[in-house]
């Protein structure tokens, strides 16, 4: 989303209640049909399952000036998932009308909000992809990939710096937290990146994406 877009979906939406989260809340749960939005204000929200034997799926990581859950909201569709913080966030509680009016209202944030869904739908394509077709790596360097596209800040050396743990890998591909160190172990033996005190710093995307099609 371009800063002045959020600039002005902050500004529209700030008579709306702001609700604090401190890391690891949980603002939405499978069982809630509340009939508003929540607009994602600061931080970042982790929308996500957990599986039989209780372990947890990540689906997708909203950043600042995204919808949710909008499936639920504008789909209609009912929500089996649970969104939470993983550290602290500000998100306001917003009526699916206001939402419908301003979209209706102003064409080009209507734009921006597919174009918005339609990179994040790529992403969950590229990862399903990685884990139908790839393996551990493949899996692995997607989600590595995807992440630095959308968080990564690019340092003095011109590496993405991106704040993601063995855990959190783990959580987003299926795999468990073994493996995913060895992956990652690989990955730094190969010189794709480089890991430093919880975080990563990746040096070419387009080598790990390349992993899932066994290039």
């Amino acid at each position: 989303m371009q800063k002045d877009t959020y600039t002005f979906l902050n500004s529209y939406f700030e008579h709306n209640p702001m609700h604090h989260l401190d890391a690891g809340d949980i603002l939405v749960h499978p069982s809630n049909h509340s009939p508003n939005l929540h607009f994602l204000v600061s931080g970042t929200i982790k929308q996500y399952s957990i599986g039989s034997n209780g372990e947890e799926l990540v689906i997708t990581v909203y950043k600042p000036g995204s919808f949710f859950p909008l499936m639920t909201a504008l789909g209609d569709i009912p929500n089996r998932y649970y969104f939470s913080a993983p550290e602290e966030s500000e998100v306001r509680i917003i009526s699916v009308d206001e939402v419908k009016e301003l979209l209706q209202k102003e064409p080009t944030i209507m734009f921006d909000l597919i174009g918005r869904l339609l990179r994040g739908m790529h992403g969950i394509i590229s990862r399903l992809e990685s884990i139908a077709l790839g393996d551990a790596h493949a899996r692995v360097g997607t989600m590595i990939a995807i992440t630095a596209k959308r968080f990564g800040k690019k340092n003095d050396t011109g590496s993405l710096e991106i704040s993601l743990t063995h855990q959190e890998i783990a959580a987003a591909t299926g795999l468990n937290r073994e493996t995913v160190t060895r992956v990652l172990r690989h990955f730094k033996e190969m010189g794709y990146i480089d890991a430093e005190h919880g975080h990563l710093y990746v040096r070419d995307i387009s080598i790990l994406e390349s992993l899932v099609a066994g290039e």
